[in-house]
């Protein structure tokens, strides 16, 4: 049987019920505004960012211009193909060093070759060097007679000096320390601009003049500076200018200072030289260790 309810319960239980809050209504004013403070707050955002990243741009451009351009390691560089190379620095080289109003030696650049004399007036020919072969210095004590060294010829150039002269002696002026350690320098000039323009060389012999023709007519046979790459690694990587002056001095003008560089690169370098035939039809040029200043 159906229990009847009072109206005092029904009102109880009504009151028991939790309260809940009328629903908040966000008007169109409102949401107009709100949306209006995002977009503001976005376009804030993008004029900073656009601001701090032309700032970084402009920094770059100024640190850019500011920043001084790659020091070049010479004046001068050749170019063209290696053989073109060598020959503009031969030229350029050699104008540099004079006696007095003259040019003091011509020089010819080529990959290592001997020149055979022609027989019955016919013309010189020549043949390439295979091999260079170094013999040790055994003056210290500390290699065998007979030790030597070989290095590829066709990783190498060379230069032939001449003086114009008998046997391509210097013609005119006074044979001195002076003028054979301005020759050494000359050398060793030759052989810096090789190993820094001219690519897969790892060695240079530059042949000097000889000593003019003694008095009875006798040939007088010439040096050779031998350099390989390695010896001179630290000169290929700092401005040639820091190594020699950029003009060369007059016989006997050379600083204290340069002169004592050009004796530690070349003095312990420079070998009497011949060459020799194998069996096999190869040349070998044999450089033997010279006592000559």
């Amino acid at each position: 049987m159906a229990q009847d309810v009072t109206p005092s319960e029904s009102l109880a239980v009504e009151v028991s019920r939790p309260l809940q809050a009328p629903a908040t209504v966000e008007s169109r004013a409102d949401r107009a505004r709100r949306g209006a403070y995002r977009y503001r707050f976005a376009a804030i955002y993008f004029a900073l960012a656009a601001l701090v990243g032309g700032a970084v741009g402009a920094s770059i451009v100024l640190i850019s211009r500011d920043a001084p351009p790659p020091t070049k390691w010479s004046s001068f560089e050749p170019d063209g193909s290696s053989v073109a190379r060598i020959r503009q620095i031969a030229d350029h080289v050699a104008r540099g060093y004079r006696d007095g109003s003259r040019q003091l030696v011509f020089a010819d650049g080529s990959r290592p070759v001997f020149n055979v004399p022609g027989q019955a007036g016919s013309s010189p020919s020549e043949i390439d060097v295979s091999t260079i072969a170094v013999l040790a210095d055994t003056s210290k004590g500390q290699a065998e007679e007979g030790d030597y060294d070989t290095y590829d010829a066709d990783s190498a150039v060379s230069y032939k000096l001449c003086g114009g002269g008998a046997n391509c002696s210097i013609a005119g002026g006074t044979p001195s320390t002076g003028r054979l350690q301005l020759l050494r320098r000359e050398a060793l000039e030759l052989s810096l601009y090789t190993f820094k323009y001219v690519k897969g060389v790892d060695s240079v012999v530059v042949f000097l003049p000889p000593p003019p023709p003694t008095a009875d007519g006798q040939q007088q046979s010439s040096g050779a500076l031998f350099l390989r790459r390695k010896q001179v690694e630290d000169e290929l990587h700092v401005p040639l200018g820091r190594t020699l002056s950029p003009q060369p001095p007059p016989i006997g003008g050379m600083s204290t200072l340069e002169s004592a560089l050009v004796d530690r690169l070349t003095r312990s370098n420079l070998y009497a030289f011949n060459h020799q035939p194998f069996a096999d039809g190869s040349l070998y040029l044999i450089l033997s260790p010279s006592t000559g200043s």
